[in-house]
């Protein structure tokens, strides 16, 4: 399961906004707050592009420790 605690940490950790990263990942800042608080699982190539756009791996996205 994602979880979209920890994505929202890093994507804070990282100084971006919603909006920011939404652009970075190619989704909407919409979309970002569901998968945030775990209303909507990204897909695999999403969920690629988040770690990617994050520096971590898709299975770092995956646990339930704050980096």
């Amino acid at each position: 399961m994602i979880n979209g605690n920890k994505i929202r940490y890093l994507r804070e950790d990282a100084d971006m906004t919603q909006t920011e990263f939404a652009q970075k990942i190619g989704s909407s800042h919409v979309f970002v707050g569901y998968v945030e608080r775990g209303i909507k699982p990204p897909s695999v190539a999403l969920l690629k592009r988040i770690a990617d756009v994050l520096g971590v791996t898709m299975d770092d996205l995956m646990t339930d420790t704050v980096m």
